[in-house]
């Protein structure tokens, strides 16, 4: 898994020589699945165990496949509307 949930904003920050000196680039925070809340939130080093950064790579290959998110990960009529894409471009 090439996936860091750093790479966005380190191309922005490695890139920022290229952009117009009247673009500002805004820091993000970043967000991912707190296993012991069972939800999305901003990512909290101090209490990095808790959390697990699931990819859209990740993400399309569970809808794919058939299976269910960590309960909270996403609203779960959504996740049937994302689910039911992928699993149809297996066909």
């Amino acid at each position: 898994n090439l996936y860091d949930p750093f790479h966005g904003q380190q191309v922005l920050d490695l890139g920022k020589h290229l952009f117009h000196r009247n673009v500002e680039i805004m820091p993000f925070k970043v967000a991912a699945y707190n296993k012991v809340e069972k939800r999305m939130e901003f990512f909290n080093p101090a209490k990095k165990d808790e959390f697990d950064f699931i990819s859209g790579s990740r993400m399309r290959s569970i809808a794919r496949n058939g299976e269910e998110p960590p309960e909270g990960f996403m609203n779960p009529k959504g996740w049937d509307v994302l689910a039911n894409y992928y699993k149809s471009l297996k066909d």
